[in-house]
């Protein structure tokens, strides 16, 4: 009943049998089991043995939400290249300590109750494989006590190649460290013991998910969601049938596809409908093709590069640096128009996956050959790059030969209309040999002849093919008169390449306690800001902050009131139920932010980005309530709004169980979020909300939980394309969950969080959903398609007010939960196909053994997961999590 690891398992009793299936049951039991890791390994720090995991989850800080999870695996199931494909245990909490048997494998993971939810609900739903392919046979929660001896493996460049090579390594390491095992206080890795005063609420149930692998069925799938972003890196097979024999790490079955319960777009569809834009639009008939059953593209001839709120990709080498960067790009960039993505040294080969698909890359420091190898590919393809005080230099333009200077040298450096700015120089200048054999002295003249700069270099593709650069001297330091800003083009792309060794990056108060240097720099403050401006506008191509006098960063934001809005006896059913969690002061304390009920104005305190006052019985000036209200017709969902005009973030305000049908709509949100964290950009015009919906497990809907974002993706779209004359209105629906205009522009996106309660009888989902309704930036929006449409075909129809839009999504979303609740799975799945992008599109994924293989899109899965066709049938396949366009990174589910 508990696992044999734990100290009081004779004492193990089966409290309730909570749900299960075939081969995986959940139950709870008691007392508390307790594990002691004295005998354990710390986790190492860094990518190494055994699970080469980076292992930095951010889990909550508040201890009464952390606890301890214990998880098992079965080495037998050990695969050396399944790392690339396989889930994370890192990525749901911190590995802490591990531990093995003969054939088993055992983590302590310290997490918090959203990561275990996510955990735990994807294996309810089958998915079994981790790390390496290594099969769960075990998801415990326990007390832990005890340290772990200190354990860091050195010397191994990658996992081991076979599986006998891993249980040799499993024992060294293990002999290893009992020979090594430190007197007194080990400063490794600890294992604290669990808070006893764990929430109620939390799940401190004993999971016991018995391995599959030595049946002969397929692994059983539950009627539970891996809804929250985390789940889809979990692995799965969703349907109990084989699979090809190379794709499965659990169980094997011996089912052939169950054809009957997968629906798919309609036989007679066009082969392609992207395609079929495409071809749409370079043809005169584009209106008379519009009428064709796929609703082609009417609008405007949208080119078939896709286009996608701009992203800015910034990499440097240490983490202030990244710091200063960051701040520096939102104060100088449009702001809500570039989507800004950090990547530290440790991360560089996750940002390799994204620089094809950025508008910018920002690099500080040392990149490194592999890194700079493919940035040179970028620019090649046309890629634009600022190098700021980096080793770039050298590998784009190795005909550069350095000096060195005096080290971080506060200069006199001229560029463009700006003339003699203090600034701080790098260690080397651009060129062989200085001018002066020695730094001028303030009286004497600097004006001299400078050497030669090169006007062209030419640089090696990884093909052998030579390029031509042009390269511009920018701007110089004084002293020696030597070129410290560059600019290298290449013609043929359009690549470009802007190399500064002025630190335009760095804050002038960084040097707050050095006096005299950093008068100087604070004195050149404007004119850095300036200048950095100047290069991202006028070289790079990039939009601009214009007036740099109104630059504000997001601690200046002045946050606005909430307002509760809804009919008065919902309000204080909402309010009774919540009556045990607020206090005296009606506050109600979450994980990111509290929020007050306040009966008039007096009451409330002033808001802030942790704390929102919501005014009981007041309309807000800026959203109206007649029109939504008006427009809204259904019994539930968004019959309850809390509204803002300025909040952090919709999710932080939803983040408890508050009501079912509950709607939080800001009108302007400060940390919007998306995908794996992925930043949301949030403008005015842009319709935002989160929607909680509460659905029981074992009702008809709790079998499809985990499709939410499609129904969410379809009420979007179907909320425009519904009305009377607007049917040809050509949003679409981009797997997984973004919504299109055409094929190619991106204007929202959807993402969807779920945690079980109730003991795991019940879901409490918040919809998290952003679209383009009136801002033209950063791509398009749905209100300019609509005028756009007009002035092509001659119609009148209205643009949509924030608030009538919402109102209709809202009505289609209840209208689509009421049919699936009802069992007509079909009707929904009509719905999606109509709108979506990618009947019988090819797509490359990959393998468990990393082979890339060809496939056809067919359709989604019960669970969401496409459908396609490969050499040997049908299989599903997932997002590996990392790629800018999640089609160049799909691989299969084991």
């Amino acid at each position: 009943m508990s696992s044999r690891l734990c100290t009081n398992k004779h004492l193990a009793k089966l409290d309730e049998l909570v749900w299960f299936q075939e081969n995986a049951k959940l139950y709870t039991i008691y007392p508390q089991q307790k594990v002691d890791v004295s005998d354990w390994l710390s986790y190492p720090n860094g990518k190494s043995f055994p699970l080469y995991a980076s292992n930095c989850c951010q889990i909550s800080s508040k201890s009464d939400l952390k606890m301890h999870i214990l998880v098992e695996v079965d080495m037998e199931t050990y695969r050396s290249r399944a790392s690339t494909v396989s889930a994370k245990l890192e990525d749901y909490g911190l590995i802490m300590a591990w531990t093995t048997s003969d054939t088993n494998m055992s983590f302590i993971l310290e997490t918090d109750i959203e990561h275990i939810t996510s955990l735990i609900t994807g294996v309810m739903q089958g998915q079994y494989c981790i790390n390496h392919g290594l099969c769960l046979t075990r998801v415990q929660s326990v007390l832990v006590s005890g340290k772990p001896y200190i354990y860091n493996d050195t010397g191994h460049l990658g996992p081991p190649p076979n599986k006998n090579s891993f249980y040799a390594k499993c024992e060294a390491a293990r002999v290893s460290s009992q020979k090594n095992k430190p007197k007194g206080i080990i400063c490794g890795v600890s294992v604290r013991s669990q808070d006893k005063n764990v929430n109620a609420d939390a799940f401190t149930e004993d999971f016991y998910a018995k391995s599959a692998k030595s049946s002969n069925s397929a692994p059983a799938t539950c009627n539970s969601s891996p809804t929250d972003e985390r789940i889809g890196g979990l692995v799965k097979n969703p349907y109990n049938r084989a699979l090809p024999s190379d794709v499965l790490l659990a169980a094997t079955g011996g089912y052939k596809p169950d054809l009957t319960k997968i629906y798919l777009p309609d036989a007679t569809e066009k082969k392609d409908n992207s395609n079929e834009e495409l071809e749409n639009n370079q043809s005169k008939s584009t209106k008379e093709a519009s009428t064709c059953k796929n609703f082609e593209l009417k609008v405007e001839e949208i080119p078939n590069k896709v286009i996608k709120p701009p992203n800015v990709l910034v990499c440097a080498d240490t983490l202030g640096a990244t710091d200063n960067l960051e701040n520096l790009l939102s104060k100088v960039l449009e702001r809500n128009r570039y989507d800004i993505h950090v990547f530290c040294k440790g991360d560089y080969n996750s940002c390799k996956i994204w620089i094809d698909q950025v508008s910018l890359v920002v690099l500080c420091g040392n990149v490194g050959a592999e890194l700079g190898a493919q940035l040179v590919e970028y620019i090649i393809q046309g890629g634009k790059l600022l190098a700021l005080c980096s080793d770039m230099l050298h590998i784009l333009l190795p005909s550069f030969k350095t000096a060195e200077v005096r080290e971080n040298e506060l200069v006199h450096f001229s560029y463009g209309k700006w003339k003699q700015v203090r600034m701080m120089h790098h260690i080397f200048c651009y060129h062989a040999s200085p001018v002066r054999t020695r730094f001028s002295q303030d009286h004497e003249d600097t004006r001299t002849s400078t050497l030669n700069t090169p006007t062209s270099t030419s640089v090696k593709d990884k093909k052998g093919n030579l390029h031509s650069f042009d390269v511009k001297v920018l701007g110089r330091e004084e002293t020696w008169h030597s070129p410290s800003i560059l600019l290298a083009t290449l013609p043929s792309s359009g690549g470009k390449v802007v190399f500064s060794q002025i630190h335009l990056e760095i804050d002038p108060m960084k040097y707050v306690y050095e006096g005299d240097k950093f008068n100087e720099l604070k004195k050149s403050n404007t004119a850095r800001l300036e200048i950095i401006s100047d290069l991202l506008s006028i070289h790079l191509g990039l939009d601009v902050n214009r007036d740099l006098s109104q630059v504000s960063d997001k601690k200046s934001v002045r946050y606005t009131p909430g307002y509760f809005l809804g009919k008065f006896e919902m309000k204080m059913k909402m309010l009774e139920k919540l009556k045990d969690r607020i206090d005296k002061t009606n506050i109600l304390k979450m994980s990111d932010i509290e929020i007050q009920f306040c009966a008039n104005n007096d009451d409330a305190h002033s808001p802030s980005a942790k704390f929102l006052p919501i005014m009981m019985h007041m309309c807000p000036p800026n959203f109206s309530t007649v029109d939504y209200f008006e427009n809204l017709c259904t019994k539930e969902l968004g019959r309850l709004v809390i509204y803002a005009d300025i909040l952090t973030s919709s999710m932080h305000v939803s983040n408890a169980r508050l009501q079912h049908g509950l709607a939080v709509i800001p009108r302007q949100q400060i940390y919007g979020r998306g995908r794996y964290n992925n930043k949301w950009l949030s403008p005015n015009g842009c319709a935002m909300f989160t929607l909680q919906v509460h659905i029981s497990i074992m009702s008809s809907l709790g079998r499809y939980v985990s499709l939410l974002q499609h129904i969410a993706a379809v009420a979007l779209v179907s909320a425009v394309r519904s009305i009377k004359g607007y049917e040809d209105i050509n949003l679409r629906i981009k797997w997984p969950n973004d919504i299109y205009i055409g094929n190619s522009i991106k204007i929202g996106g959807i993402i969807v969080s779920t945690r079980s309660e109730d003991v795991g009888a019940k879901y409490i989902c918040n919809i998290g959903a952003g679209v383009n309704l009136s801002n033209n930036k950063p791509t398009t929006c749905i209100n300019d398609t609509i005028l756009q449409y007009n002035q092509k075909y001659g119609t009148k129809l209205e643009t949509l007010s924030h608030e009538k839009y919402l109102a209709l999504v809202f009505n289609e979303m209840e209208t689509l939960l009421d049919i699936l609740q009802n069992g007509n799975t079909e009707h929904f799945y009509q719905l999606y196909y109509k709108y979506w992008l990618h009947t019988n599109a090819n797509v490359m994924v990959t393998r468990i053994n990393g082979r890339r293989e060809s496939v056809t899109i067919l359709g989604i899965d019960d669970y969401g997961y496409l459908l396609v066709q490969g050499k040997k049938g049908l299989f599903s396949v997932q997002s590996d999590g990392n790629s800018y366009d999640l089609f160049k990174g799909l691989i299969v589910p084991k």
